[in-house]
């Protein structure tokens, strides 16, 4: 069975990332503040746009690619990790963006 990949921030970076999954024949959910339209979702290996929770509970690999800001500071917390099916890999590619 193939593992899923959970993207949550789905800009350039995180559709670069769900492409490159293809060649791990992954499954792609994403979570983004708005739904990408049709065509990147078919262009970028068929991903799928979930809710948050449906993500969290459902991906073997979770990615975060948001840039940090007081809003995404507790995108991943403590209710969010209880979500989590077990064994899970978090990464947090957050961008940091110092002004």
């Amino acid at each position: 069975m193939a593992a899923t990949l959970g993207i949550i921030g789905i800009g350039y970076i995180g559709q670069a990332i769900a492409r490159r999954s293809l060649g791990f024949d992954m499954q792609v959910l994403y979570h983004n503040r708005s739904r990408l339209s049709p065509e990147p979702e078919v262009s970028t290996n068929h991903i799928h746009y979930v809710s948050k929770e449906k993500l969290l509970q459902q991906a073997d690999h979770v990615i975060l690619m948001l840039p940090y800001s007081k809003e995404s500071h507790s995108t991943v917390g403590a209710a969010e990790l209880a979500l989590m099916k077990l064994p899970v890999a978090l990464v947090n590619l957050a961008a940091w963006h110092h002004r």
